[in-house]
């Protein structure tokens, strides 16, 4: 985090309403859609498809008697695609997350699962605004999906991943009812697909109410609550070796850089700090333009965290001034030389490093060292007004259900925990305590909410989700798959995939993604994994597979990650023991030891064999951002 509400609560706060980013946060993946969105091949949806929208009279509380702005209901956008239902055909329930919904996901053309199922199962498309998200999306309406007069803390009691999907039960129970034109049964099958964030919020409402919810997609959804996860800052760094040596064979020389440039921003910030000498602290920040910044946590987690956005979406998804990529300015060895050199001295990776910076700040509208708003930016301040349209609180709605609900804590990997260079790519300032700091800070919190995320885990079974009919996807590098089900699925009649070079939420962008030319990996080996998916889907819909099944895709639904034996359908073996921390312990300090990660052969595009591993984990593939 760090008044990051705009780098972490907008770029870390961004991860999935059926869609994806950095704490989570759905708008990324639309973003995704507007860039990749291509002219669909027969038998799928063209782009372009008109929607049905109008609002839904929504509960305010289900589970007592708190009061919104006209009582005990508020209304919900949603939207509708029926251009290929036909009656006794299933409804896809496409969950929006933290963002404004507006159905783009249905609309057609490649970039999305839904422009796939939709015409192959006759099936309707439905979405639903998730409650106070709309805030401010609609300058004519910015009370849109919001049940409260304000957003205040008392008022935000009412946004809850609880709340949240009892709203989405709600419009499945009265849907029938409410649109009797398209004749829904009691036996017509209502599927939830949702990615990041919304594809927990699919798998809890299959958990929660399996009788309105038949089947669950959930694609990178992170259903395990936990604040100390330094394992998202781990992935970058494994994530960011990957690319670079995907792109310039250069192995992880750029993060060995990279990190030896952040060891060196910690020492000479603690060693300032600690001296007392307030004037050189302030002349060292004034290099890459942070001066104005009093919290040495703000300013080093806000420098250190860039990488993130290129390795959780795709390395096009991360642009500095001039438009150049940020892995290629980092890691391309012409813009910024000194990571990649081997050779630098202590002061040209410093400049480096402040120098990628202020590049990102050039690019998002900072004119200088001078300039006001950086300090107000990047300093975590209390919230002064809670109001809808007057102030800024809507930009911290997810911060409020991580600091609340969650953690999400993407903190530094400790220096103890089995790092793959010398030194973690996040600064060792940005904490667990440091995060909790601001929520206190900002006001949504009153102390530490352990017990709170607990009792998340609690509620929900963490890892261990209890019901039939889930379809676990995780990308192979997306920092995320750590706190979902990317091994053996929990439970009986679950199936889980592990997408080899992918990232975060790429299932949901279905095969044949259009222009993004993301992830990297061979156009058999993705009809492949997504045949395997589909027959998952036809068991949903017809109750037996019309797919033909390869003994690779009949161990992957059995619950397991077998490697295939010759096209390279699913991304490894079994991750190596050593990562079933996930399943146990979770608050360990020690990263996996062994290899893991081994792509099968043809796995990348072209039928390029994968780059030999880099580091601990062997960088080869890749994955995230939610």
């Amino acid at each position: 985090m760090v008044n990051v509400v705009s780098v972490l609560a907008a770029v870390a706060t961004a991860a999935a309403s059926g869609a994806c980013a950095f704490r989570l946060g759905t708008n990324g993946a639309r973003n995704i859609i507007d860039s990749i969105q291509e002219e669909a091949p027969s038998g799928v949806a063209p782009k372009g498809l008109p929607l049905r929208s109008g609002l839904f009279n929504q509960t305010v509380d289900h589970f007592g008697n708190q009061q919104g702005v006209n009582g005990s209901w508020f209304y919900q956008p949603y939207f509708i695609q029926d251009k290929y239902y036909k009656p006794g055909g299933p409804i896809f329930f496409f969950l929006a997350g933290e963002g404004p919904e507006d159905g783009s996901w249905m609309t057609g053309g490649l970039g999305s699962i839904m422009s796939w199922v939709m015409p192959r199962y006759n099936g309707m498309g439905i979405t639903l605004e998730h409650r106070f998200y709309g805030a401010n999306a609609d300058a004519s309406n910015p009370s849109r999906s919001v049940p409260t007069v304000d957003l205040s803390p008392e008022s935000l009691q009412l946004l809850t991943s609880e709340q949240a999907v009892e709203d989405n039960v709600n419009f499945i129970k009265q849907f029938a009812s409410t649109f009797p034109e398209y004749n829904v049964t009691a036996d017509t099958r209502f599927i939830s697909i949702g990615g990041s964030y919304s594809g927990a919020l699919s798998a809890w409402m299959r958990e929660k109410h399996p009788e309105a919810v038949y089947a669950a997609h959930a694609a990178s959804a992170p259903v395990l609550a936990n604040w100390n996860f330094w394992r998202y800052s781990y992935a970058v760094d494994e994530g960011a070796s990957f690319i670079s040596n995907l792109y310039y064979g250069n192995g992880n020389s750029c993060m060995e850089g990279f990190t030896r440039a952040v060891q060196l921003l910690d020492t000479a910030v603690r060693e300032l700090a600690a001296a007392g000498n307030a004037t050189a602290l302030s002349a060292f920040k004034d290099q890459f333009w942070m001066a104005g910044v009093p919290d040495n946590r703000d300013f080093t987690t806000a420098v250190t965290t860039n990488m993130a956005e290129t390795v959780q979406y795709y390395p096009t998804a991360s642009k500095l001034a001039g438009g150049q990529t940020y892995i290629d300015a980092v890691c391309g060895g012409k813009t910024i030389p000194a990571f990649t050199s081997g050779n630098a001295t202590d002061a040209e990776l410093l400049n480096a490093l402040a120098e990628q910076w202020i590049l990102q700040l050039q690019v998002d509208g900072f004119t200088g060292p001078d300039d006001p708003n950086i300090a107000a930016y990047f300093s975590t301040a209390a919230i002064t007004d809670f109001s809808i349209d007057g102030g800024i609180a809507y930009q911290y709605l997810w911060a409020w259900q991580y600091c609340n609900q969650f953690g999400y804590g993407q903190v530094a990997q400790p220096l103890n925990g089995g790092l793959i260079e010398s030194w973690s790519v996040y600064s060792q300032l940005n904490t667990v305590d440091y995060e909790q700091w601001q929520c206190q800070t900002y006001g949504l919190t009153t102390g530490p909410t352990d017990a709170q995320i607990a009792a998340t885990n609690a509620n929900y079974g963490g890892l261990n989700v209890p019901t039939s009919r889930i379809m676990w996807l995780n990308g192979q590098y997306d920092p995320w798959h750590w706190l979902s089900n990317y091994q053996s699925p929990p439970g009986a009649d679950q199936v889980s995939f592990l997408y080899a070079n992918a990232s975060h939420c790429n299932d949901l962008w279905g095969p044949l993604n259009g222009t993004s030319h993301w992830p990297p990996v061979s156009k058999d080996y993705q009809w492949d994994l997504f045949q395997q998916i589909f027959a998952v889907y036809d068991e949903w819909v017809y109750g037996t597979s019309t797919t033909e099944a390869s003994s690779s895709s009949t161990s992957a639904i059995s619950g397991t990650t077998t490697a295939a034996s010759e096209s390279g359908v699913l991304a490894t073996a079994s991750q190596a023991s050593a990562e079933t921390y996930a399943q146990a312990t979770v608050g360990a300090t020690t990263a996996p030891t062994a290899a893991g990660y081994i792509a099968p052969s043809g796995v990348l595009a072209g039928g390029v064999s994968a780059p030999a591993a880099v580091g601990l984990a062997g960088v080869f593939v890749l994955a995230m951002m939610i």
